[in-house]
C-alpha cells in the first residue's frame, strides 16, 4: 500500500538513477572528490570572512564613538552643544553647593 509521494519520489529517484547510468563511474568519482575538495576550502574560507567582516564593523563602530554633548562658555554663559546635531542649549547654573558658599 504506497501512498502517492511514495509513487512521486521513487519515481522521480528511477528518473535521476537512469540518468546517472549513462554518466561513467570514473567521472562520477572524479566529480565527488572535486566536489569534497570545493567545500573543504570553501567553508574555512567563508568562516574567516566572517570573521574579518565582524572584525572590521566592530572596528568601524569604535571610531563612531564621538563624544557629541560638549560645555562652552560665552560671554561668561555656559551652554550645552551637541555637535553632532548642531543643537543648543543654554544650562542654568545649578544652586551653589555647600563647599562654595562657605567660600563667599
Amino acid at each position: 500500500m504506497t501512498t502517492d509521494r511514495e509513487t512521486a519520489e521513487s519515481g522521480l529517484s528511477s528518473v535521476i538513477h537512469a540518468l546517472l547510468s549513462f554518466v561513467p563511474a570514473r567521472l562520477l568519482e572524479m566529480l565527488g572528490v572535486f566536489t569534497g575538495i570545493v567545500l573543504a576550502l570553501a567553508v574555512p574560507a567563508a568562516l574567516i570572512l566572517g570573521v574579518m567582516l565582524l572584525y572590521h564593523a566592530n572596528e568601524r563602530a569604535k571610531v563612531a564613538e564621538v563624544p557629541c554633548w560638549q560645555l562652552q562658555v560665552v560671554k561668561d554663559r555656559l551652554f550645552k552643544l551637541n555637535s553632532c546635531t548642531g543643537e543648543i542649549s543654554e544650562v542654568k547654573e545649578a544652586p551653589s553647593s555647600p563647599a562654595r558658599k562657605k567660600g563667599k
